[in-house]
């Protein structure tokens, strides 16, 4: 869902706001089967030959929630800014860092369009731009790494020792597994010359991966 308003002011000064919210909710089944023992047919080797049938299914889910604000605002066509924030919260992670905050900025500065710029006709285009953002990854396995889980287990009990199966906890809970962050700064030129025969850019980009998403074994 998302809102929108636009206005222009004193034909200076235009203005674009975006309000908006997401909600995603993905499941994922998978059902497996598989002959046991071969095929008691050399012909036919479908599962109704099999000398046994095995199966196996699986079933995972996970919600993203996402709240999301966008500025982007004009003047006079030459200096342009856009801004954004995004919060955004996934059943991926801890109960203590399930959201992150996502902020993004960029600046534009449209040169030729200053009037001192007109008494160069050899520029047609010159642009100085600069942007900071950061991004959010929650690409995870959906295997609940940030709750504690229990898994099958076999137990010997009993006068007469006998093997049943049973469960038991796997894995420890980490109430603190949080997103992982991108951040991105970028500064560029645009230019154009000769009516735009001859065009090209200059760029100076970094980007930084923090809190990255590892699974680390721990030492029994």
């Amino acid at each position: 869902n998302t809102l929108t308003y636009n206005t222009v002011i004193k034909n200076d000064h235009s203005i674009n706001l975006l309000a908006g919210y997401s909600y995603n909710w993905d499941r994922f089944d998978q059902s497996a089967l598989s002959s046991s023992g071969g095929f008691t047919s050399a012909v036919i080797q479908t599962l109704n030959a099999a000398a046994a049938v095995t199966g196996n299914t699986t079933s995972t889910q996970s919600v993203l929630i996402s709240y999301f604000g966008r500025l982007l605002y004009g003047y006079q066509g030459k200096y342009l800014l856009s801004a954004s924030l995004r919060r955004d919260g996934s059943s991926r992670f801890g109960v203590n860092k399930q959201y992150g905050i996502f902020p993004s900025a960029s600046l534009k500065w449209i040169i030729t369009e200053e009037n001192f710029m007109k008494t160069v006709p050899l520029i047609s285009d010159l642009k100085i731009r600069a942007s900071y953002g950061v991004n959010g990854n929650d690409n995870l396995p959906n295997d609940y790494a940030s709750i504690a889980t229990i898994g099958s287990a076999g137990y010997v009990f009993g006068t007469t020792p006998a093997v049943v199966i049973g469960q038991a906890p796997n894995v420890l809970a980490n109430p603190d597994l949080k997103w992982e962050k991108s951040q991105t700064y970028d500064f560029g030129l645009d230019f154009g010359i000769l009516k735009n025969r001859i065009t090209g850019s200059f760029d100076y980009y970094n980007k930084l991966n923090t809190d990255l998403l590892l699974n680390v074994q721990v030492p029994g």
